[in-house]
């Protein structure tokens, strides 16, 4: 992909979205309420649009006249008469427009004036009326919002498409499919990205069927297309010598009637003035295909002849497939699953510009170093295990906030120095805060310092709780596997599952009695039947027992695995056998060893959204220039671990070192973790 276009790309998509994309956001969520007016309009104005059935229905002219009564300033346009559903308490009134779009609603079976109404007047109507912008009483509708339309289709969903088109190997399949492993900024960019692509061919069809309500060119193009002739000019009535009237309303409904019988809409209109003008009108049969499948009537407005009648059947393609566009565009098309359809298409607009527009103010003010810290003080600290002490912390201010088992908190120790830990304490607690920490040989300085510079009373600052290892509820089985101080995610989750009564049982691997961590209380009562130990298992019989184990996979079981690198490397291995992927959960203490072991070269980075060119040092991180230079970017764990900063790879060959992506994700070359992950041989360009 060139960066040039790509980021030209961007750019306009970025800046469309936040202008045009507010007007079709406002038209999506106020066509979301136009679709289900039929369904809504009875319930809002019932007094209005409907009356008690009955089996007689008074003259037209009757009707009309009594419209007159109430509303003489303008002339008479047209009449619409729908017929009731069979055995229905209340049938639809009928409705008189006059020129001037005042409606006039009588009730069929008396005559009385039940109501009047501007066009556009009442809710529904005002929803209606900003749904199409219309501001000019010479147009249906703005063409603002067709203009708009067509933007929001070319710039939106069209460069949307381009942005997510996967590259670098990488399958559409995959693409198209929810990465539900991302968290925060990285899975609300895969939700908007992905969410796009289903929503975008909804979306493309409403668009391409409001235009021809708006543009005569592109409805005469609906005619070409199908060879159809367009639309012939209406015929002419015969003027009549000596003044003689015209037809009687009731006569032209009766007319009708006998070219359809009992049809269920009607709209007959009458030409006023204009003398040589025929009455004309539509009807929609019973059980048409759909409620825009009109039958055409032209009547001669004096001698009563039928001019022209088409049936909906024996119209042209091009009538058809117009009138089927309208109805598409309504909703009228599928019954309920089409609405439902349309429904979904309308939803994902206003989340789509959540997501998007979230993400860019998020990028543009948030902060993208740190999440924010808040002070809690040590209030005890207890020798839990060999190597291993347990850390309660209680709040400075007030309550602390709640978490879900699996969860953790980012500690900052001391300046510079962040490391996350596993709360292990009940999740319903909001008093305390309990994590255990063990001394490794190995420390990069956290667990050394936890264990030798912190004492009670101590104030420490940490972030609230963030969990990227939740319990999956749907599970009908918890298998929960722990080696060493991995254990710590999996204690709140066998104190959650024994309190809900769940199906759970722990596995724990660890040395010795004395290097188990919190082995008093999963060995109490509570735990008993729950939690099995293994200690200083050979490897060959640790192979052997988790074959025993993982050989079956239980349908609707989950397991759950956190411990050292190697051991969680051969579990998944045996598990892999049998277990599906999806019901495996992983939590890691640490990226790959080559993060901190490899060689570390300087490179350059070129950010093709927001423009420019950085040098990564040697002894920085991609994560570390990106804040150092201003540009948004949220992190969490800093070690590859949680998949916070994942960011879209679109040139260049990354030197993976987290321990997030999966084997094929690293293949496809489209994604890195900045905080760890560094070039391969010349420079990246990242989708920032």
């Amino acid at each position: 992909m060139n960066p040039a276009i790509n980021k030209g790309i961007r750019v306009a998509h970025r800046w469309i979205g936040l202008t045009v994309g507010l007007v079709i956001v406002m038209m999506a969520l106020t066509g979301m309420v136009n679709l289900f007016r039929p369904q809504l309009e009875p319930v809002v104005n019932r007094e209005l649009v409907t009356v008690d059935t009955c089996s007689e229905r008074v003259p037209l002219d009757v009707l009309s006249a009594n419209a007159r009564a109430v509303h003489p300033a303008a002339e008479l346009d047209y009449i619409r008469i729908t017929a009731g559903e069979d055995g229905a308490e209340r049938m639809p009134v009928t409705r008189i427009r006059f020129t001037d779009q005042e409606f006039v609603f009588l009730n069929p079976c008396t005559g009385a004036v039940v109501g009047q109404r501007e066009r556009y007047g009442g809710v529904l109507g005002s929803i209606e009326q900003l749904h199409i912008l219309r501001y000019r009483e010479d147009r249906e509708r703005s063409i603002i919002t067709s203009i708009c339309a067509i933007i929001f289709v070319v710039f939106l969903v069209g460069g949307g498409i381009y942005m997510w088109w996967p590259r670098g190997g990488r399958s559409v399949m995959a693409a198209l499919k929810i990465d539900n492993r991302l968290k925060g900024q990285a899975r609300r960019l895969n939700l908007h990205k992905t969410i796009g692509v289903y929503a975008s061919l909804i979306l493309v069809a409403l668009v391409s069927t409001a235009l021809p309500l708006t543009f005569d060119w592109y409805r005469n193009g609906l005619y070409t297309l199908t060879g159809s002739a367009l639309p012939a000019k209406p015929p002419l009535s015969t003027v009549s010598v000596g003044g003689a009237p015209q037809l009687s309303m009731e006569a032209f409904w009766q007319i009708a009637q006998k070219q359809l019988p009992l049809p269920a809409d009607t709209l007959l209109h009458f030409p006023g003035k204009k003398a040589a003008a025929p009455l004309d009108g539509f009807m929609i049969a019973r059980g048409a295909p759909h409620e825009n499948a009109r039958a055409m009537l032209y009547v001669d407005a004096y001698s009563g002849k039928v001019l022209r009648f088409t049936p909906y059947e024996a119209s042209s393609l091009g009538h058809k497939l117009y009138f089927w566009t309208i109805s598409f565009h309504t909703g009228t098309v599928g019954g309920i699953p089409g609405k439902l359809l349309l429904l979904a298409g309308a939803l994902s607009v206003p989340l789509m510009a959540w997501f998007g527009i979230g993400g860019y103010l998020r990028r543009r003010f948030g902060n993208p170093v740190k999440a924010k810290l808040f002070p809690v003080r040590v209030n005890k600290i207890t020798a839990e295990a060999a190597d291993i002490r347990a850390f309660e912390f209680v709040s400075v201010n007030g309550v602390l906030p709640r978490f879900t088992p699996g969860a953790h908190i980012n500690v900052k120790i001391e300046e510079g120095l962040v490391r996350q830990y596993s709360l292990c304490n009940d999740a319903q607690e909001t008093s305390r805060y309990l994590i255990a920490v063990k001394r490794a040989p190995d420390s990069r300085g956290g667990s050394q310092t936890m264990h030798e510079r912190v004492a009670v009373g101590d104030i420490l600052s940490i972030s609230a709780p963030l969990n990227h290892f939740p319990l999956q509820p749907r599970a009908t089985h918890h298998l929960l596997v722990a080696g060493g101080i991995g254990v710590t995610p999996l204690i709140a989750m066998a104190r959650e599952l024994r309190s809900s009564g769940a199906s759970f049982e722990l596995q724990y691997f660890a040395r010795s009695i004395e290097h188990t961590a919190f082995h008093e209380m999963l060995s109490g009562p509570e735990f008993r039947g729950k939690v099995t130990f293994h200690y200083a298992v050979e490897p060959e019989r640790l192979h052997e027992y988790l074959h025993k184990v993982l050989w079956q996979h239980r349908a609707g079981a989950h397991m759950y695995l956190c411990g050292p690198r190697p051991f969680m490397d051969l579990v998944e291995d045996i598990a892999a056998a049998t277990w599906p992927p999806e019901s495996i959960h992983i939590e890691h203490f640490g990226a790959d060893p080559m993060a901190s072991a490899g060689p570390r070269e300087a490179f350059d980075i070129t950010l093709a959204r927001s423009g420019g060119t950085y040098t990564v040092p040697a002894d920085m991180s991609i994560a570390a220039v990106l804040a150092e230079n201003g540009i948004a970017n949220v992190t969490s764990c800093e070690q590859g671990v949680c998949g916070t900063c994942l960011t879209g790879l679109l040139k260049g060959t990354p030197d993976h070192r987290d321990a997030f992506l999966t084997d094929g994700e690293r293949k496809s070359c489209d994604k890195i973790m900045v905080c760890v992950s560094r070039a391969r041989g010349g420079g990246l360009v990242l989708d920032i």
